[in-house]
Protein backbone atom coordinates (compact mmCIF):
# COMPACT_ATOMS: atom_id res chain seq x y z
CA UNK A 1 0.00 0.00 0.00
CA UNK A 2 1.34 3.34 -0.97
CA UNK A 3 1.66 5.23 2.14
CA UNK A 4 -0.63 8.58 2.45
CA UNK A 5 2.59 11.04 2.06
CA UNK A 6 3.78 9.19 -0.72
CA UNK A 7 0.93 9.97 -2.70
CA UNK A 8 1.01 13.86 -1.98
CA UNK A 9 4.85 13.80 -2.55
CA UNK A 10 5.00 11.95 -5.93
CA UNK A 11 1.51 13.98 -7.05
CA UNK A 12 3.99 17.02 -6.45
CA UNK A 13 6.96 15.66 -8.84
CA UNK A 14 4.22 15.51 -11.46
CA UNK A 15 2.28 18.57 -10.80
CA UNK A 16 4.72 20.71 -9.75
CA UNK A 17 3.38 24.51 -10.83
CA UNK A 18 -0.72 22.85 -10.08
CA UNK A 19 -2.12 24.86 -7.41
CA UNK A 20 -2.45 22.54 -3.96
CA UNK A 21 -3.98 25.18 -2.09
CA UNK A 22 -6.16 28.07 -2.75
CA UNK A 23 -7.58 30.03 0.64
CA UNK A 24 -8.75 32.92 0.85
CA UNK A 25 -7.48 34.62 -2.20
CA UNK A 26 -3.71 32.91 -1.81
CA UNK A 27 -2.85 30.46 -4.11
CA UNK A 28 -0.04 27.77 -2.93
CA UNK A 29 1.11 25.68 -6.01
CA UNK A 30 1.99 21.28 -5.14
CA UNK A 31 5.67 22.66 -5.22
CA UNK A 32 5.66 25.71 -2.71
CA UNK A 33 3.11 23.01 -0.13
CA UNK A 34 5.34 20.22 -0.43
CA UNK A 35 8.63 22.79 0.34
CA UNK A 36 6.76 24.19 3.32
CA UNK A 37 6.17 20.87 4.50
CA UNK A 38 9.74 20.02 4.06
CA UNK A 39 11.01 22.72 5.87
CA UNK A 40 8.52 21.71 9.23
CA UNK A 41 9.46 18.82 8.58
CA UNK A 42 13.19 19.48 9.14
CA UNK A 43 12.03 21.43 12.12
CA UNK A 44 10.00 19.07 13.96
CA UNK A 45 12.92 16.47 13.36
CA UNK A 46 15.58 19.39 15.11
CA UNK A 47 13.65 20.02 18.26
CA UNK A 48 12.12 16.26 18.25
CA UNK A 49 11.82 15.01 22.21
CA UNK A 50 13.89 11.82 23.30
CA UNK A 51 11.80 9.35 21.59
CA UNK A 52 10.83 11.56 19.05
CA UNK A 53 7.30 13.32 18.77
CA UNK A 54 3.77 11.39 18.92
CA UNK A 55 1.43 13.92 18.78
CA UNK A 56 2.04 17.37 17.22
CA UNK A 57 -0.75 20.00 17.71
CA UNK A 58 -1.92 22.29 14.73
CA UNK A 59 -3.56 25.36 16.10
CA UNK A 60 -4.55 26.31 12.44
CA UNK A 61 -7.27 26.07 10.06
CA UNK A 62 -7.67 27.33 6.88
CA UNK A 63 -3.65 28.40 6.84
CA UNK A 64 -0.77 27.27 4.70
CA UNK A 65 0.25 26.50 7.96
CA UNK A 66 -2.23 24.13 9.44
CA UNK A 67 -2.00 22.59 5.34
CA UNK A 68 1.34 22.40 4.87
CA UNK A 69 1.92 21.67 8.74
CA UNK A 70 -0.19 18.08 8.54
CA UNK A 71 2.13 16.89 5.83
CA UNK A 72 5.46 17.97 7.78
CA UNK A 73 3.91 16.11 10.75
CA UNK A 74 3.04 12.51 8.95
CA UNK A 75 6.85 13.07 7.44
CA UNK A 76 8.55 13.52 10.43
CA UNK A 77 6.66 10.44 11.93
CA UNK A 78 4.46 11.93 14.43
CA UNK A 79 0.59 12.31 14.26
CA UNK A 80 -1.63 15.80 14.67
CA UNK A 81 -4.20 16.73 17.34
CA UNK A 82 -6.37 19.77 15.79
CA UNK A 83 -6.33 22.27 18.28
CA UNK A 84 -9.12 24.83 16.93
CA UNK A 85 -8.27 28.02 17.24
CA UNK A 86 -11.93 28.95 17.68
CA UNK A 87 -12.81 26.95 20.90
CA UNK A 88 -12.26 27.90 24.12
CA UNK A 89 -8.82 28.47 25.22
CA UNK A 90 -9.50 25.84 28.33
CA UNK A 91 -10.47 23.34 26.30
CA UNK A 92 -7.22 23.62 23.80
CA UNK A 93 -4.94 23.48 27.18
CA UNK A 94 -7.12 20.46 28.06
CA UNK A 95 -6.12 18.75 24.89
CA UNK A 96 -2.61 19.60 25.16
CA UNK A 97 -2.79 17.91 28.30
CA UNK A 98 -4.92 14.80 27.19
CA UNK A 99 -2.37 14.54 24.25
CA UNK A 100 0.85 14.62 25.52
CA UNK A 101 1.33 17.29 23.47
CA UNK A 102 4.94 18.73 23.65
CA UNK A 103 5.09 21.01 20.09
CA UNK A 104 2.68 22.92 18.22
CA UNK A 105 2.56 24.55 14.70
CA UNK A 106 0.50 27.55 15.01
CA UNK A 107 -0.85 29.56 11.83
CA UNK A 108 -2.02 33.37 12.20
CA UNK A 109 -5.72 31.97 13.20
CA UNK A 110 -4.29 31.17 16.40
CA UNK A 111 -2.23 34.60 17.19
CA UNK A 112 -5.11 36.62 18.91
CA UNK A 113 -4.61 34.41 22.46
CA UNK A 114 -1.47 33.34 21.86
CA UNK A 115 -0.38 35.46 24.69
CA UNK A 116 -2.56 34.09 27.26
CA UNK A 117 -1.94 30.33 25.59
CA UNK A 118 1.41 30.48 26.61
CA UNK A 119 1.05 32.00 29.85
CA UNK A 120 -1.90 29.33 30.57
CA UNK A 121 0.47 26.45 29.48
CA UNK A 122 1.26 24.28 32.40
CA UNK A 123 4.48 23.45 30.66
CA UNK A 124 7.15 24.22 28.63
CA UNK A 125 6.08 23.86 24.71
CA UNK A 126 7.93 24.23 21.46
CA UNK A 127 6.27 26.22 18.72
CA UNK A 128 6.83 26.27 14.95
CA UNK A 129 5.29 30.07 13.74
CA UNK A 130 6.01 29.94 9.88
CA UNK A 131 4.20 32.64 8.71
CA UNK A 132 5.37 35.08 11.25
CA UNK A 133 8.60 37.13 11.69
CA UNK A 134 10.31 36.99 14.48
CA UNK A 135 8.38 38.85 17.57
CA UNK A 136 10.92 39.91 20.13
CA UNK A 137 8.41 40.88 22.92
CA UNK A 138 6.36 37.73 22.82
CA UNK A 139 9.53 35.52 22.68
CA UNK A 140 10.73 37.64 25.87
CA UNK A 141 7.36 37.39 27.76
CA UNK A 142 7.50 33.46 27.57
CA UNK A 143 11.26 32.29 28.37
CA UNK A 144 10.13 28.93 29.15
CA UNK A 145 8.87 28.36 25.85
CA UNK A 146 10.60 27.91 22.58
CA UNK A 147 9.23 30.00 19.38
CA UNK A 148 10.84 29.02 16.12
CA UNK A 149 9.19 31.65 13.95
CA UNK A 150 9.42 31.92 10.05
CA UNK A 151 13.63 33.00 9.63
CA UNK A 152 14.59 30.00 12.03
CA UNK A 153 13.25 27.50 9.51
CA UNK A 154 15.48 25.49 8.27
CA UNK A 155 16.03 25.84 4.34
CA UNK A 156 16.77 22.06 3.50
CA UNK A 157 14.16 20.12 1.32
CA UNK A 158 12.42 16.65 2.88
CA UNK A 159 14.41 14.08 2.21
CA UNK A 160 13.28 11.17 -0.13
CA UNK A 161 13.24 8.87 2.42
CA UNK A 162 10.99 10.68 4.34
CA UNK A 163 7.77 9.52 2.23
CA UNK A 164 7.84 5.95 4.46
CA UNK A 165 5.56 5.75 6.95
CA UNK A 166 5.36 3.01 9.29
CA UNK A 167 1.50 1.88 8.61
CA UNK A 168 0.85 1.23 12.12
CA UNK A 169 2.32 4.60 13.38
CA UNK A 170 -0.65 7.07 14.75
CA UNK A 171 -1.80 9.23 12.03
CA UNK A 172 -4.14 11.71 13.88
CA UNK A 173 -5.63 12.43 16.90
CA UNK A 174 -9.19 13.04 16.73
CA UNK A 175 -11.40 14.31 20.19
CA UNK A 176 -15.16 14.02 20.26
CA UNK A 177 -17.85 14.57 22.93
CA UNK A 178 -17.42 11.90 26.00
CA UNK A 179 -20.02 10.83 27.83
CA UNK A 180 -18.70 11.12 31.10
CA UNK A 181 -18.33 14.93 29.94
CA UNK A 182 -14.21 14.15 29.26
CA UNK A 183 -14.11 14.14 25.76
CA UNK A 184 -13.01 10.47 23.61
CA UNK A 185 -9.48 10.21 22.34
CA UNK A 186 -9.69 8.55 18.98
CA UNK A 187 -6.44 7.27 17.41
CA UNK A 188 -6.67 6.62 14.07
CA UNK A 189 -3.27 4.71 11.96
CA UNK A 190 -1.74 5.44 8.82
CA UNK A 191 -2.95 1.96 8.29
CA UNK A 192 -6.67 3.25 8.88
CA UNK A 193 -6.52 6.27 6.22
CA UNK A 194 -4.57 4.35 3.63
CA UNK A 195 -7.12 1.87 3.73
CA UNK A 196 -9.54 4.44 3.28
CA UNK A 197 -7.80 6.44 0.94
CA UNK A 198 -7.20 3.38 -1.40
CA UNK A 199 -11.27 2.96 -1.78
CA UNK A 200 -12.11 6.98 -2.37
CA UNK A 201 -9.65 6.65 -4.81
CA UNK A 202 -11.54 4.45 -6.75
CA UNK A 203 -15.36 5.40 -5.73
CA UNK A 204 -14.88 9.03 -5.99
CA UNK A 205 -11.76 9.60 -8.96
CA UNK A 206 -10.42 13.46 -9.30
CA UNK A 207 -8.60 15.05 -12.36
CA UNK A 208 -6.23 17.16 -11.93
CA UNK A 209 -7.14 20.47 -12.16
CA UNK A 210 -10.11 19.94 -10.23
CA UNK A 211 -11.62 22.11 -7.29
CA UNK A 212 -12.23 20.77 -4.49
CA UNK A 213 -14.33 21.98 -1.57
CA UNK A 214 -13.26 21.55 2.47
CA UNK A 215 -16.23 22.81 4.46
CA UNK A 216 -14.94 20.68 8.03
CA UNK A 217 -13.04 22.04 10.50
CA UNK A 218 -9.76 20.01 10.99
CA UNK A 219 -11.42 18.59 14.35
CA UNK A 220 -13.91 16.89 11.92
CA UNK A 221 -12.28 13.54 10.60
CA UNK A 222 -14.27 14.37 7.11
CA UNK A 223 -11.80 16.82 6.46
CA UNK A 224 -9.19 14.34 6.23
CA UNK A 225 -11.27 13.22 3.13
CA UNK A 226 -10.95 16.35 1.43
CA UNK A 227 -6.88 16.95 1.88
CA UNK A 228 -5.84 13.40 1.32
CA UNK A 229 -8.48 12.79 -1.71
CA UNK A 230 -7.64 16.09 -3.65
CA UNK A 231 -3.78 16.17 -3.20
CA UNK A 232 -3.21 12.67 -4.46
CA UNK A 233 -4.86 13.41 -7.58
CA UNK A 234 -3.52 16.96 -8.62
CA UNK A 235 -6.45 18.92 -7.94
CA UNK A 236 -6.96 21.83 -6.15
CA UNK A 237 -7.81 22.13 -2.36
CA UNK A 238 -10.48 25.34 -1.80
CA UNK A 239 -11.26 25.68 2.00
CA UNK A 240 -14.55 27.62 3.35
CA UNK A 241 -13.93 29.74 6.33
CA UNK A 242 -16.64 30.41 8.35
CA UNK A 243 -18.19 33.33 6.96
CA UNK A 244 -17.71 31.44 3.58
CA UNK A 245 -20.06 28.39 5.07
CA UNK A 246 -22.87 31.02 5.65
CA UNK A 247 -23.34 31.53 1.95
CA UNK A 248 -21.33 28.24 0.01
CA UNK A 249 -23.87 28.64 -2.85
CA UNK A 250 -22.17 31.50 -3.22
CA UNK A 251 -18.89 30.32 -2.79
CA UNK A 252 -19.40 26.72 -5.29
CA UNK A 253 -20.10 29.63 -7.99
CA UNK A 254 -17.13 31.94 -7.30
CA UNK A 255 -14.59 29.00 -6.97
CA UNK A 256 -15.99 26.99 -10.16
CA UNK A 257 -15.91 24.01 -7.54
CA UNK A 258 -16.17 20.50 -8.94
CA UNK A 259 -16.33 18.35 -5.72
CA UNK A 260 -19.36 19.42 -2.69
CA UNK A 261 -18.71 17.48 0.10
CA UNK A 262 -21.03 18.53 3.39
CA UNK A 263 -23.27 17.90 6.01
CA UNK A 264 -26.72 17.41 5.61
CA UNK A 265 -27.91 19.88 7.72
CA UNK A 266 -25.27 22.67 5.36
CA UNK A 267 -27.45 21.32 2.49
CA UNK A 268 -30.53 21.92 3.78
CA UNK A 269 -30.02 25.34 5.17
CA UNK A 270 -28.77 26.18 1.19
CA UNK A 271 -32.39 24.63 0.30
CA UNK A 272 -34.26 27.28 3.19
CA UNK A 273 -32.27 30.27 1.57
CA UNK A 274 -32.50 29.71 -2.20
CA UNK A 275 -28.87 28.62 -2.48
CA UNK A 276 -30.00 25.47 -4.62
CA UNK A 277 -31.80 26.94 -7.77
CA UNK A 278 -32.46 24.35 -10.28
CA UNK A 279 -29.12 24.27 -12.37
CA UNK A 280 -27.47 26.59 -10.49
CA UNK A 281 -24.84 24.85 -9.76
CA UNK A 282 -24.02 23.88 -12.93
CA UNK A 283 -19.99 23.21 -12.24
CA UNK A 284 -20.41 20.79 -9.79
CA UNK A 285 -19.38 16.98 -11.22
CA UNK A 286 -20.09 15.37 -7.49
CA UNK A 287 -21.61 16.04 -4.23
CA UNK A 288 -20.81 14.15 -1.05
CA UNK A 289 -23.10 14.13 2.23
CA UNK A 290 -21.68 12.66 5.32
CA UNK A 291 -21.63 13.26 9.03
CA UNK A 292 -25.56 12.52 10.04
CA UNK A 293 -28.88 11.55 8.45
CA UNK A 294 -29.80 12.92 4.97
CA UNK A 295 -32.95 14.17 4.29
CA UNK A 296 -34.12 12.71 0.66
CA UNK A 297 -35.71 16.08 -0.11
CA UNK A 298 -33.01 17.69 0.69
CA UNK A 299 -30.73 15.24 -1.55
CA UNK A 300 -33.27 16.34 -4.77
CA UNK A 301 -33.15 19.87 -4.13
CA UNK A 302 -29.21 19.61 -4.40
CA UNK A 303 -29.68 17.37 -7.66
CA UNK A 304 -31.75 19.24 -9.19
CA UNK A 305 -29.38 22.28 -8.51
CA UNK A 306 -26.01 20.08 -9.76
CA UNK A 307 -28.15 18.10 -12.40
CA UNK A 308 -24.51 17.19 -14.21
CA UNK A 309 -23.22 15.74 -10.72
CA UNK A 310 -23.42 12.43 -9.09
CA UNK A 311 -24.46 12.20 -5.76
CA UNK A 312 -23.11 10.23 -3.24
CA UNK A 313 -24.21 9.26 0.80
CA UNK A 314 -21.67 8.32 3.22
CA UNK A 315 -21.79 6.88 6.53
CA UNK A 316 -19.05 5.94 8.86
CA UNK A 317 -18.64 7.39 12.84
CA UNK A 318 -15.03 8.34 13.52
CA UNK A 319 -13.82 4.89 14.84
CA UNK A 320 -14.50 3.92 11.41
CA UNK A 321 -11.97 6.41 9.98
CA UNK A 322 -13.92 9.10 7.92
CA UNK A 323 -16.54 6.50 6.11
CA UNK A 324 -17.30 3.05 5.98
CA UNK A 325 -20.79 2.84 3.94
CA UNK A 326 -21.65 4.68 0.49
CA UNK A 327 -24.55 4.63 -1.43
CA UNK A 328 -24.94 6.34 -4.82
CA UNK A 329 -28.17 8.47 -4.77
CA UNK A 330 -29.45 7.67 -8.08
CA UNK A 331 -32.36 9.20 -10.17
CA UNK A 332 -34.20 6.21 -9.16
CA UNK A 333 -33.47 6.04 -5.56
CA UNK A 334 -33.93 9.88 -5.24
CA UNK A 335 -37.60 9.12 -6.70
CA UNK A 336 -38.78 7.11 -4.13
CA UNK A 337 -40.28 8.85 -1.69
CA UNK A 338 -38.76 10.61 2.00
CA UNK A 339 -37.51 9.61 5.18
CA UNK A 340 -33.48 9.46 4.88
CA UNK A 341 -31.07 8.02 2.62
CA UNK A 342 -30.27 4.87 2.47
CA UNK A 343 -26.68 4.55 3.72
CA UNK A 344 -25.31 1.90 1.49
CA UNK A 345 -23.31 -1.39 1.98
CA UNK A 346 -19.44 -1.01 3.71
CA UNK A 347 -16.40 -1.02 1.57
CA UNK A 348 -14.88 -4.02 0.46
CA UNK A 349 -12.87 -6.00 2.92
CA UNK A 350 -15.04 -4.41 5.89
CA UNK A 351 -18.21 -5.67 7.76
CA UNK A 352 -21.56 -4.85 8.76
CA UNK A 353 -23.44 -6.44 10.89
CA UNK A 354 -27.03 -5.52 12.69
CA UNK A 355 -27.08 -7.43 15.89
CA UNK A 356 -29.92 -7.90 18.83
CA UNK A 357 -28.32 -6.97 22.61
CA UNK A 358 -27.50 -10.21 22.90
CA UNK A 359 -24.88 -9.76 19.36
CA UNK A 360 -26.82 -11.68 17.64
CA UNK A 361 -27.44 -11.49 13.96
CA UNK A 362 -31.30 -9.93 13.35
CA UNK A 363 -33.13 -10.75 10.09
CA UNK A 364 -34.11 -8.68 7.66
CA UNK A 365 -36.33 -5.66 8.79
CA UNK A 366 -35.38 -6.42 12.19
CA UNK A 367 -33.81 -3.16 13.89
CA UNK A 368 -30.62 -3.81 16.00
CA UNK A 369 -27.15 -1.77 16.50
CA UNK A 370 -24.43 -1.80 14.13
CA UNK A 371 -21.33 -3.11 14.69
CA UNK A 372 -18.28 -2.82 12.09
CA UNK A 373 -14.88 -4.96 11.28
CA UNK A 374 -12.44 -4.29 9.30
CA UNK A 375 -8.92 -2.14 8.58
CA UNK A 376 -10.28 0.87 8.87
CA UNK A 377 -11.82 0.28 12.30
CA UNK A 378 -9.55 1.67 15.20
CA UNK A 379 -7.98 -0.77 18.08
CA UNK A 380 -9.37 1.59 20.84
CA UNK A 381 -9.53 4.77 22.65
CA UNK A 382 -6.52 6.97 23.72
CA UNK A 383 -5.50 5.94 26.91
CA UNK A 384 -8.94 4.99 28.01
CA UNK A 385 -8.57 1.06 28.46
CA UNK A 386 -12.55 1.35 29.84
CA UNK A 387 -14.05 3.30 27.24
CA UNK A 388 -12.11 0.57 24.78
CA UNK A 389 -13.60 -2.27 26.35
CA UNK A 390 -17.24 -1.32 26.54
CA UNK A 391 -17.25 0.08 22.60
CA UNK A 392 -15.18 -3.18 21.40
CA UNK A 393 -17.11 -6.51 20.93
CA UNK A 394 -15.59 -9.82 20.12
CA UNK A 395 -14.13 -10.07 17.08
CA UNK A 396 -12.73 -6.69 17.02
CA UNK A 397 -16.33 -4.83 16.05
CA UNK A 398 -16.79 -1.79 17.09
CA UNK A 399 -19.86 -0.89 18.35
CA UNK A 400 -21.62 1.76 16.81
CA UNK A 401 -24.36 2.74 19.14
CA UNK A 402 -26.18 3.89 15.91
CA UNK A 403 -29.55 1.52 15.30
CA UNK A 404 -30.10 0.50 11.83
CA UNK A 405 -32.21 -1.87 9.79
CA UNK A 406 -31.34 -3.57 6.46
CA UNK A 407 -34.35 -3.49 4.63
CA UNK A 408 -35.69 -5.63 1.61
CA UNK A 409 -32.96 -4.34 -0.86
CA UNK A 410 -30.36 -5.45 1.81
CA UNK A 411 -29.41 -1.45 2.21
CA UNK A 412 -29.00 -0.45 5.82
CA UNK A 413 -30.75 2.61 7.20
CA UNK A 414 -30.83 4.56 10.23
CA UNK A 415 -33.08 4.87 12.89
CA UNK A 416 -31.75 6.02 15.49
CA UNK A 417 -29.09 6.04 18.80
CA UNK A 418 -29.38 3.73 21.43
CA UNK A 419 -27.93 5.78 23.85
CA UNK A 420 -28.21 9.60 23.60
CA UNK A 421 -25.82 10.79 21.71
CA UNK A 422 -26.61 13.55 19.01
CA UNK A 423 -25.66 15.15 15.87
CA UNK A 424 -25.83 18.87 15.63
CA UNK A 425 -25.19 20.34 12.09
CA UNK A 426 -22.88 16.87 11.92
CA UNK A 427 -21.24 17.12 15.11
CA UNK A 428 -21.22 14.74 17.29
CA UNK A 429 -22.26 15.82 20.83
CA UNK A 430 -22.95 13.81 24.24
CA UNK A 431 -25.60 15.53 26.35
CA UNK A 432 -23.61 14.65 29.82
CA UNK A 433 -20.84 16.96 28.66
CA UNK A 434 -23.08 19.73 28.14
CA UNK A 435 -24.90 19.57 31.03
CA UNK A 436 -21.72 18.87 33.69
CA UNK A 437 -20.49 22.57 32.31
CA UNK A 438 -24.12 23.68 32.37
CA UNK A 439 -24.44 22.19 36.41
CA UNK A 440 -21.07 23.50 36.89
CA UNK A 441 -21.86 26.87 35.79
CA UNK A 442 -25.15 26.85 37.99
CA UNK A 443 -24.20 25.40 40.68
CA UNK A 444 -27.14 22.19 40.55
CA UNK A 445 -27.55 19.48 38.75
CA UNK A 446 -31.04 19.89 37.79
CA UNK A 447 -30.39 20.74 33.55
CA UNK A 448 -30.73 18.97 30.79
CA UNK A 449 -30.06 19.18 27.11
CA UNK A 450 -31.96 17.97 24.15
CA UNK A 451 -31.38 18.37 20.09
CA UNK A 452 -34.22 21.05 18.61
CA UNK A 453 -35.84 19.50 16.42
CA UNK A 454 -36.24 16.46 17.70
CA UNK A 455 -34.23 13.75 15.28
CA UNK A 456 -31.73 13.36 17.27
CA UNK A 457 -28.99 12.67 14.33
CA UNK A 458 -30.26 15.67 12.14
CA UNK A 459 -30.84 18.38 14.74
CA UNK A 460 -29.82 22.28 13.88
CA UNK A 461 -29.03 23.25 17.71
CA UNK A 462 -29.41 22.51 21.35
CA UNK A 463 -31.52 23.54 23.92
CA UNK A 464 -31.24 23.56 27.84
CA UNK A 465 -33.69 22.94 30.19
CA UNK A 466 -32.93 24.49 33.80
CA UNK A 467 -35.09 23.56 37.19
CA UNK A 468 -35.41 27.63 38.08
CA UNK A 469 -38.41 29.25 40.10
CA UNK A 470 -38.61 32.11 37.30
CA UNK A 471 -37.65 32.90 33.62
CA UNK A 472 -33.85 33.78 33.56
CA UNK A 473 -33.27 37.60 32.68
CA UNK A 474 -31.74 38.72 29.54
CA UNK A 475 -28.48 39.51 31.07
CA UNK A 476 -28.75 36.16 33.22
CA UNK A 477 -28.97 34.26 30.16
CA UNK A 478 -26.34 35.94 28.12
CA UNK A 479 -23.81 35.64 31.52
CA UNK A 480 -24.65 32.04 31.49
CA UNK A 481 -24.10 31.46 27.58
CA UNK A 482 -20.83 33.39 28.07
CA UNK A 483 -19.57 30.77 31.04
CA UNK A 484 -20.14 28.21 28.56
CA UNK A 485 -18.39 29.45 25.50
CA UNK A 486 -15.53 29.56 28.36
CA UNK A 487 -15.43 25.80 27.98
CA UNK A 488 -17.23 24.19 25.18
CA UNK A 489 -16.77 24.91 21.40
CA UNK A 490 -19.68 26.95 19.76
CA UNK A 491 -21.45 24.12 18.65
CA UNK A 492 -22.20 22.47 21.84
CA UNK A 493 -23.35 25.71 23.56
CA UNK A 494 -27.36 25.73 23.91
CA UNK A 495 -28.62 28.35 21.45
CA UNK A 496 -32.06 28.31 23.71
CA UNK A 497 -32.23 28.46 27.35
CA UNK A 498 -35.47 27.34 29.11
CA UNK A 499 -36.40 27.54 32.77
CA UNK A 500 -38.83 25.60 34.26
CA UNK A 501 -40.00 25.51 38.06
CA UNK A 502 -38.61 21.59 37.90
CA UNK A 503 -37.76 18.96 35.51
CA UNK A 504 -39.79 15.87 34.95
CA UNK A 505 -38.87 12.57 36.06
CA UNK A 506 -39.75 8.99 35.32
CA UNK A 507 -40.67 6.36 37.59
CA UNK A 508 -37.08 5.57 38.37
CA UNK A 509 -36.62 8.88 39.69
CA UNK A 510 -34.32 10.19 36.93
CA UNK A 511 -34.76 12.78 33.99
CA UNK A 512 -37.75 11.76 31.82
CA UNK A 513 -35.73 12.93 28.89
CA UNK A 514 -38.79 11.99 26.96
CA UNK A 515 -41.73 14.08 28.43
CA UNK A 516 -38.83 16.47 27.78
CA UNK A 517 -38.61 16.43 24.08
CA UNK A 518 -42.62 16.67 23.84
CA UNK A 519 -42.95 19.45 25.68
CA UNK A 520 -40.14 21.13 23.38
CA UNK A 521 -42.60 19.97 20.46
CA UNK A 522 -45.31 21.55 21.58
CA UNK A 523 -43.34 25.04 21.47
CA UNK A 524 -43.17 24.10 17.55
CA UNK A 525 -46.51 24.24 17.27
Amino acid sequence: MVSIVEYVFDQAERTPDTAALLSEGQTTTYAELVGQAGRLGCALLSVAPPGGHQVVGIAAETSLSAHAGILSIWAAGAAYTPLNPHHPLSRRLELVERAGVDTLIVGPEALNDLDAFLSQAPRPLTLLLPELEHQTALRAAHPKHRLLFAPDLPPAPLPHAWRYVDPQALAYLLFTSGSTGTPKGVPITHANVGAYLEHARQAWPLQPGERVSRTFELTFDLSVHDLLTAWSSGATLVPLTRRDRLSPGRFILEHQLTRFFCVPTLAAAMARHGQLPPGGLGTLKSVLFCGEALPMGVARAFARAAPRAELFNLYGPTEATIAICARQLTPELLNQGEGSAPLGEPFAGHEAVVVDQEGQPQPTGEPGELWLRGPQVFAGYWKDDARSAEALAPGAFYRTGDRVVRDERGELRFVGRLDTQLKVRGHRIEPAEVEAALARALGHAQVACLPFPSEPRAADHLVALIAHPTELSPSAEQALRQRLLAELPAYMVPERLLALPTLPQNSNGKLDRRALALYLNTLRE
